[in-house]
């Protein structure tokens, strides 16, 4: 059936799933304690986990190429020394937030507080301590994944810029149209058009198309 003349609006994008984005959220969690993680509950929880114990030169690469979504990290004992040399969680941290910034890095530690690896704890995006509350886990996993992958709160920006910068009621159903139909479509969204239905801040118009450019990234995964 054809839709000629649909008009669109934000209730035609459905809202992110957190068990959908678990299944596709790829983590990772390297401990040298094989029991310190509760692996097969937060698989039972609908997580995609895989479980190192060392970081040797080969999976060093695989978390360089951003192959995990989603890091959980041990400070200690968790690098093979004979391959990638005198490091350890606070270098891999490091190296790895240099190279992509944007890498989730969640650290993981039962070790007292060592003022000598403060920054290991800033770096971080999160922090858990051994030993570790299943349930906790699990929500805090979540809160991350929906933070960090979801398209809900970046709709809620859109919804916020038409509201706080279009006074009309009929542009601002147009400029909605027009946005939710570039998602539908994953087009780009035409500049003239937006500023013909009433946004001619330049900050704002701007705010859209980064928006829109995050929203097909966590869309593709990407």
């Amino acid at each position: 059936m054809f839709n000629f003349g649909k008009k669109y609006t934000f209730d035609d994008i459905p809202l992110s799933d957190v068990n959908d984005l678990k299944k596709r959220i790829k983590i990772v969690v390297i401990d040298d304690d094989s029991n310190s993680f509760p692996m097969e509950t937060m698989q039972d929880f609908g997580f995609t986990l895989e479980y190192w114990n060392i970081i040797d030169s080969k999976k060093f690469k695989r978390l360089e190429n951003n192959e995990f979504d989603i890091i959980i990290l041990d400070i200690e004992g968790v690098v093979d020394k004979n391959e990638l040399g005198e490091k350890d969680g606070l270098d891999i941290l490091k190296s790895l937030k240099n190279k992509n910034k944007e890498q989730i890095i969640i650290a993981f530690s039962g070790s007292s507080y060592d003022i000598s690896k403060g920054e290991f704890w800033k770096i971080t995006d999160g922090f858990l301590n051994k030993p570790i509350n299943s349930f906790d886990t699990k929500e805090m996993l979540e809160e991350i994944i929906l933070t960090h992958y979801s398209t809900n709160i970046l709709i809620e920006q859109l919804q916020k810029i038409i509201t706080t910068q279009v006074d009309n009621a009929s542009d601002a159903e147009k400029l909605e149209n027009l946005i939710v139909k570039a998602i539908k479509e994953e087009k780009t969204l035409d500049i003239k058009k937006v500023i013909r239905v009433g946004i001619a801040d330049t900050s704002g118009i701007m705010t859209i198309f980064t928006t829109l450019s995050e929203i097909y990234k966590k869309i593709n995964n990407e």
